[in-house]
């Protein structure tokens, strides 16, 4: 693997989501929160920043036609595959470094799932999100959280925390043997660049003149812990979904 890091994210395998009605939690917990915030007879638009894949925008259109989606991903060959799909503006898009991608105010809802760990430049997300939103519009965020419950126990141990990455030739340094006992010595990197706790996340969001509104903990793996602790205690659960508002 080469170490260009826009190399690594053009060429990377599309991983999606499994389609409607099995999302996972983190796109269930958007859907019911944009469900719940719009209206007959009024039209919005909601913007998907590296959807991957289309599942959660032509799920909201299907199912809402007073609802425009918009997609922007920084793979030109993911943008190639799906622009025939289905009528959704789709964008190439880099938010390391792009200022100009859509007007000021013009989005309702902006989504990004499963994004920023994947960023160097987290600030500039943050700051074209809130430009891309209307005055009381909302920014949906979900990603791995660095202080889960198994997150805790492998730094104790000395360990790599489950989701860092150090390199792009391999996501198994400082727990090849987690992996090796997973059955998954070659698991390929992801590419997750910045982890960030809640608090961490918040915390960026604020400064950048956003309010939280909603936060949650999500699971993706199921089984009984993961599931009770991300259920019942968010600051160890899974994933982060958070919901902060343009003032």
């Amino acid at each position: 693997m080469g170490g260009s890091r826009k190399h690594f994210y053009k060429n990377i395998p599309e991983r999606r989501p499994p389609s409607d009605p099995g999302f996972f939690l983190n796109y269930l917990l958007a859907i019911d929160f944009i469900e719940g915030r719009i209206t007959e007879g009024n039209d919005y638009r909601l913007l998907d920043i590296g959807f991957g894949s289309l599942d959660f925008l032509l799920h909201m259109t299907r199912h809402h036609p007073n609802i425009a989606g918009f997609g922007c991903d920084i793979s030109d060959k993911r943008i190639g595959r799906a622009a025939p799909l289905e009528r959704i503006d789709l964008q190439v898009a880099d938010f390391n470094d792009c200022h100009s991608v859509y007007p000021d105010g013009f989005f309702d809802f902006v989504l990004a799932a499963e994004l920023i760990e994947h960023l160097e430049n987290t600030d500039n997300l943050i700051v074209e999100s809130k430009r891309y939103l209307n005055k009381g519009g909302y920014l949906i965020i979900t990603t791995p959280n660095l202080a889960a419950w198994y997150e805790r126990i492998l730094l104790l141990l000395g360990m790599e925390p489950l989701m860092a990455e150090v390199a792009y030739s391999s996501r198994t340094y400082g727990k090849s043997w987690l992996y090796k006992l997973m059955g998954r010595d070659a698991s390929p990197p992801i590419g997750h660049l910045r982890l960030f706790t809640p608090a961490a996340l918040r915390e960026l969001c604020e400064y950048h003149g956003l309010v939280m509104v909603e936060y949650s903990g999500y699971y993706t793996v199921d089984f009984l812990p993961n599931r009770l602790i991300s259920r019942f205690c968010r600051n160890m659960a899974q994933g982060i979904f958070m919901v902060f508002r343009k003032p």
